[in-house]
């Protein structure tokens, strides 16, 4: 990372950690260099369990999990299916990739997790009608705590950002993702 990010980055894992996120410690600085050295968490990224027919964490813990880390920190910047770890049962540890928190919209971070989670659905169809159970889950828990018009507006929004890079043409909009959003 640039060196004058490092001092940042490392105040907020430890602002993280004091308000008792499951994020890792910071082990080791070089400003001179742009280094973090971050201790490892435990868990798996949420796309794994997704991918692989692990158990899923309830999605009240997931909102309650991005709650605490605005709270604390802001909204996260960059949240998505591969940040949040789960255990073997399918149980929140953990929350990784803290560089971008802060002044964001929580709208952001809520459409971009759904759309990371739904797309999951193509790429491993032996998985479809779980992860799909799944994303309508977290929608329908995020509609509790936002407002689900704007929402769903989002979501739309960041599913037509998404591209499909393995197109013979060059990157194109991703058609898969539309019926998830109309």
């Amino acid at each position: 990372m640039p060196p004058w990010r490092v001092g940042d980055v490392a105040d907020r894992h430890r602002r993280g950690r004091d308000a008792g996120l499951p994020v890792p410690r910071v082990l080791h600085t070089d400003d001179v260099r742009g280094i973090v050295v971050l201790s490892e968490l435990p868990g798996t990224p949420l796309a794994e369990h997704l991918e692989n027919g692990h158990p899923l964490p309830d999605a009240d813990d997931v909102w309650s999990l991005i709650e605490r880390i605005t709270a604390s920190l802001g909204t996260h910047g960059d949240l998505h299916d591969r940040q949040v770890l789960v255990d073997h049962d399918g149980i929140v540890v953990g929350i990784v990739d803290l560089d971008d928190t802060g002044d964001g919209d929580l709208l952001d971070d809520l459409a971009r997790l759904v759309v990371h989670v739904r797309t999951r659905d193509d790429t491993h169809p032996d998985q479809r009608n779980r992860v799909r159970t799944f994303a309508d889950g977290l929608v329908s828990i995020f509609e509790q705590h936002v407002d689900g018009d704007h929402l769903r507006h989002r979501i739309r929004a960041h599913a037509d950002a998404s591209t499909d890079v393995r197109s013979p043409m060059g990157p194109t909009p991703n058609p898969r993702l539309a019926r998830w959003t109309s």
